[in-house]
């Protein structure tokens, strides 16, 4: 047994390992209103001897949590018992990060964390594409330490490199057909996988758009049949060139060489924009080889750069942002505006 309080009055019998902790019924209760809840509702026996200024208790009240990561829940102990010095060697674990926010939100009880949540998150955050796996990770994180910038943030890389399997569901970067974000189920908890995948298709839609957009633009230009107008994308001067006529015909050759009407729209969005790019790029190639003509973009030069299409969309995911910074505040997330750690300690 490991004795996080000479006083305890309760044991926790945690893991299939049964490791034993003598802890504090009361610190418990003050950290987790599920816990207080638990441990004094019906007048349980946790009141001390009648007299005793040592508050020696009449017996020690047992409770098992088989299910539970006993590493995981021996650092919550710790940073709930006073000692959080002794998790500090431990902050570069994102595994152990997580596994200790399944608990502390079951308990209601995440706010305890406030001694090691900057510099957990700071040692663990990772702002780049991850694998699938290590991004439902960090997206459940984020979210429940309440960083809402941080939460943005790894959905806008998640969002770019999101797939969907033979079965139209969600799956990540580096995962096979059946590594699905819905067997994620602390993933599952945020109700966010829904909007997600709404998220996503709609910037699938946006670059299919944007190659409509661009056909329809090239077609209705004056200058594909004439030769004098200033709303052309061609930007040489008037009657020296059909560059609009050219690239049109060069686009849909591009097209049809790609394949586009039958492209599969299950792939990533960032597969999808370097197609895209691809097809401005060959187009431009073969309409004018001449160099006075090699910045006549089909797309006009109107095409957003994949970051800000994704973000647009993000940014319309609708998330509890009052209770999200309510929570990132209490922890010692002050100035919540981005990632980086000159902007918000993380």
């Amino acid at each position: 047994m490991e004795v996080l309080d000479s006083r305890g009055d309760l044991v926790l019998v945690v893991g299939q390992e049964k490791k034993e902790f003598l802890v504090c019924s009361r610190t418990l209760a003050r950290a987790s209103p599920n816990f207080a809840a638990k441990l004094f509702s019906e007048g349980r026996e946790f009141s001390p001897v009648s007299g005793s200024e040592n508050h020696v208790y009449r017996r020690k009240r047992r409770i098992s949590f088989p299910e539970i990561s006993v590493t995981a829940m021996h650092a919550i102990l710790l940073i709930v018992h006073g000692a959080p010095t002794q998790v500090f060697g431990k902050l570069n674990d994102v595994n152990l990060l997580h596994d200790v926010l399944v608990i502390t939100t079951r308990f209601e009880m995440t706010e305890c964390l406030a001694p090691v949540a900057v510099k957990w998150l700071r040692k663990t955050y990772k702002a780049e594409v991850l694998r699938f796996d290590e991004v439902a990770r960090q997206l459940y994180i984020t979210y429940q330490l309440g960083h809402l910038p941080c939460v943005k943030q790894t959905l806008l890389h998640m969002v770019m490199s999101l797939r969907l399997n033979s079965r139209s569901e969600l799956i990540g970067y580096g995962a096979s057909d059946h590594d699905e974000f819905q067997k994620f189920l602390a993933l599952r908890s945020l109700n966010l996988l829904d909007p997600i995948y709404k998220c996503r298709q709609a910037v699938i839609t946006r670059l299919v758009k944007e190659v409509e957009q661009a056909v329809e633009r090239l077609t209705r230009s004056p200058r594909v049949t004439a030769l004098d107008n200033k709303e052309a994308i061609c930007k040489a001067a008037s009657g020296q060139t059909k560059c609009d006529c050219t690239l049109l015909g060069a686009f849909y050759k591009v097209l049809h060489a790609e394949g586009w009407s039958h492209i599969d729209l299950k792939c990533s969005p960032n597969q999808l924009y370097k197609r895209v790019k691809k097809i401005g790029r060959q187009t431009q190639e073969m309409a004018e080889p001449n160099l006075a003509h090699k910045f006549c973009d089909p797309f006009g030069g109107q095409l957003p750069s994949l970051e800000q299409i994704v973000s647009w969309e993000v940014n319309k995911i609708r998330f509890e942002e009052a209770e999200l910074n309510r929570l990132g505040k209490a922890l010692g997330f002050e100035r919540l505006k981005g990632p980086r750690e000159d902007d918000t300690g993380v």
